[in-house]
């Protein structure tokens, strides 16, 4: 079968039709990439006869991955031997064809901290630092520096302590979390030459997906699996490069370049998703980086698009901003539905808070629950941990206190302080026997939990007290029609017809106080990324604040002259 040169732009066709050898594809925001990668597949197999088992598809999630599986073969049911996967994924398959891994070797995240509870309990540190134990850990095992710049308030050489003693744990036990996949990986490749020549057989020719995200071990991986021929096809835009915190850097793409000299580079500069003054904007924006290649994405639309900068006084004057917007803009566009618009937020509490508001408003939302259910059980069970300790607070009891559901209210907990003694009394003098039993109850369970090896306590709570049955029960708050209320790292490789970007001043966009050159020039990315999903309407909001406690607009936009409410550029939707 003959491919279809009129079903691509130029640009696009130039890049796909690469020869061997490795090529780096530059590809700005709505330029057409997961279009010019299927077709980059499409030609290795139908012009240059590669078989497709020997196509090695590597994309950042698996979500991306399955999707871009699933779209290829609906139009080429011939390549079903194409290889799709992560990165995580692609190695994790290896190990367990060289090593014969058992499935269940892999670590949740549950379980990682039933490894580190105990080795921070020895070491006299804060459970609460739990996670920020494990972000060190994780970039310690890819040799990121980024590690050595956490604001950990534990001493350097107590952390190199937890760190070989949690590793020496997992490998006693035979347990391995992503990070070791990639470790573990890299030293079989280096012992044993023969092995890796079989993979390097198997997969000739690679095609990496969102190449920026790629961090230094993954991309060393990517080097030695494709040799000698090197016949890499990345695709990715340091402009969005956002994820810093887990290793990756743009100047991965700079690097390819230096370790590649004779790769081509190919540019999609033209945008065909946002209108003119939507893609204006985010030039101006990302130009003020300057560690980047230089490129500006030309808008193919001939709508200009509409953008309002408004400002507020109060935060929830913002939420109910969105409600009324979206409702006036799906009455001027009957053909639109509630997915066509998105709220993206700059943390995970933001967005549950603007969910909250739409939701008072009866605008349906939806959202990702497997990520925002994770994040949620992280913290349950610090709480449930924290109060066994008798160290939990007010807000950790209200937190766990119904889950699992116990009809308990917050009036039997008067007082800041966790006391469950004087809770029962209080709940009796209530008249609320049941309510007494419950407290009753939740006290003889977190004594158990007190009691019990670390590395059982997490399945306690879990089964022994009834928290999987509490989320088995949890109806979802989802509607698949709803408007999408994400993070802004959750909303990459996404677009929708209006976006509205909340609390888009200073201290909140960018994120944090003294930032650093490099953590600011992140975070104009990450803002334009959020901007660059918007294809006809971008509504953005800022507090203005009070006489008292005046806010600032963003740098990011007064930099480019935007300073008082209401800036609004033209529209035509």
């Amino acid at each position: 079968m003959k491919m279809h040169k009129n079903r691509y732009h130029k640009e696009q066709w130039a890049a796909l039709c690469h020869l061997d050898g490795p090529a780096l594809v530059i590809a700005g925001p709505g330029s057409g990439k997961t279009t010019t990668l299927l077709g980059r597949i499409s030609f290795l197999i139908q012009e240059k006869h590669i078989p497709p088992s020997q196509l090695l598809v590597i994309t950042y999630t698996k979500e991306a991955a399955a999707s871009m599986q699933k779209r290829f073969l609906t139009e080429n049911p011939e390549g079903a031997s194409v290889t799709f996967g992560t990165f995580h994924a692609i190695f994790y398959h290896i190990l367990k064809t060289e090593y014969s891994l058992q499935t269940d070797c892999l670590l949740s995240t549950q379980e990682k901290k039933s490894y580190l509870l105990p080795i921070l309990k020895k070491y006299e540190i804060d459970i609460r630092l739990a996670e920020e134990m494990l972000y060190f850990i994780t970039m310690r095992k890819n040799g990121e520096k980024t590690a050595e710049k956490l604001s950990l308030s534990v001493e350097e050489e107590t952390k190199e302590a937890v760190f070989r003693e949690y590793v020496a744990a997992t490998r006693k036990n035979g347990r391995i979390d992503f990070e070791d996949m990639l470790l573990l990986t890299r030293k079989l490749f280096r012992e044993r030459e023969d092995i890796l020549e079989k993979w390097r057989e198997r997969f000739r020719y690679i095609l990496v997906d969102e190449f920026q995200d790629t961090n230094r071990i993954q991309y060393e991986l990517l080097r030695m699996l494709a040799a000698p021929g090197n016949h890499i096809f990345a695709v990715g835009d340091d402009d969005q490069s956002i994820y810093g915190f887990r290793g990756a850097t743009p100047a991965i793409l700079r690097r390819f370049l230096t370790d590649y000299p004779a790769a081509e580079t190919y540019y999609l500069q033209n945008n065909y998703r946002s209108g003119k003054e939507i893609v204006g904007m985010a030039n101006r924006i990302i130009s003020e980086n300057k560690d980047r290649l230089l490129k500006k994405p030309v808008a193919m639309e001939e709508d200009t698009g509409d953008i309002r900068i408004k400002a507020f006084t109060e935060v929830t004057e913002e939420y109910r901003y969105f409600a009324e917007r979206i409702r006036s803009v799906k009455e001027e566009n009957s053909s639109l539905g509630f997915e066509d618009f998105a709220i993206l937020c700059r943390t995970n509490r933001e967005a549950e808070n603007v969910r909250a508001v739409l939701g008072k408003e009866n605008i349906p939302c939806a959202c990702r629950k497997g990520k925002e259910e994770t994040e949620e059980g992280k913290e349950d069970m610090l709480a449930y941990l924290r109060l066994s300790e008798g160290k939990g607070s007010r807000a950790d009891f209200l937190r766990i206190m119904n889950k699992p559901d116990r009809g308990l209210s917050r009036v039997c907990i008067p007082e800041e302080e966790v006391d469950f003694i004087r809770m029962e009394r209080w709940c009796l003098e209530l008249k609320d026997e049941a309510g007494a039993g419950k407290i009753r109850t939740l006290r003889k369970q977190l004594q158990t939990l007190r009691k019990m090896p670390e590395e059982l306590k997490i399945s306690y709570i879990q089964k022994g007290i009834g928290y999987e049955r509490y989320m088995g029960k949890k109806p979802p708050n989802t509607a698949k029609d709803g408007v999408q209320v994400l993070t802004m790292h959750a909303a990459k490789g996404l677009e929708f017809y209006y976006v509205g970007i909340p609390n888009v001043q200073e201290g909140r966009i960018p994120y944090g106080k003294m930032l650093s050159g490099e953590q600011e020039d992140e975070e104009r990315r990450l803002f334009y990324v959020a901007v660059t999903r918007a294809k006809k309407i971008l509504d953005i909001l800022y507090l203005k604040g009070t006489k008292e406690r005046p806010g600032l607009l963003s740098r990011f936009l007064r930099n480019e002259g935007y300073s008082s409410e209401g800036s609004t550029s033209s529209s035509n939707s």
